[in-house]
């Protein structure tokens, strides 16, 4: 038991190294070293002696898939009206592959190569393509503010589900299926994105 307890510390401590390399190399700013930076050249940062918590998202169906933990963590922005900015970062397990990223989607639309891990993904059934869609939700809801996933829907063999931000239908997460795998995520704004929604 004292042996499993030390092997998934160290496992957490790598993988905690990993992200907090590849987010310092991105976007730290050593304050010891400028005065000033702008909007433009560092619109998300974080401080040197304040590097970001991560913490691991329990979407294993989605793990065993990919190959990839993911993590939410949260940095700083050097915009007033929104200061702290959630992400979820994409480690893989693999040395092969490289650490992806997915902002918010209240800050900026998703990057295309975060949705590129979706990208041909086996499934063997309607349970695990259900459980595919369950988890990559999870994902978007989690890193926004008052996010909530509501209506997923069978369509044909695809999947839709709809992200939430308050009481505003924020994006419809489209999921293409083949016969055994995930041919497409789309992301997609709905024309109702600004519209409040009563009663809801």
């Amino acid at each position: 038991l004292g042996v499993l307890v030390i092997l998934i510390s160290c496992s957490n401590s790598g993988t905690n190294n990993k992200a907090n390399s590849y987010l310092k190399e991105k976007y730290e700013v050593d304050w010891n070293k400028v005065k000033t930076v702008s909007i433009e050249e560092k619109p998300v940062y974080y401080v040197k002696d304040n590097p970001p918590r991560l913490e691991r998202l329990d979407v294993k169906f989605l793990e065993q898939k990919t190959g990839y933990e993911f993590h939410k963590t949260t940095l700083k922005t050097g915009y007033m009206e929104y200061p702290e900015l959630k992400m979820i970062i994409a480690i893989p397990k693999s040395s092969k592959d490289e650490i992806r990223e997915l902002m918010s989607p209240t800050f900026t639309d998703a990057s295309q190569n975060f949705i590129d891990i979706f990208n041909k993904l086996e499934t063997n059934s309607e349970e695990e393509r259900k459980k595919l869609v369950k988890e990559i939700s999870i994902l978007f809801k989690e890193i926004t503010h008052e996010g909530t996933i509501k209506n997923i829907e069978n369509k044909n063999e695809d999947f839709v589900s709809e992200l939430w931000y308050g009481k505003l239908k924020w994006r419809i997460l489209k999921f293409d299926f083949g016969e055994d795998e995930l041919v497409k995520l789309e992301i997609g704004n709905p024309k109702s994105s600004f519209t409040k929604i009563k009663n809801e």
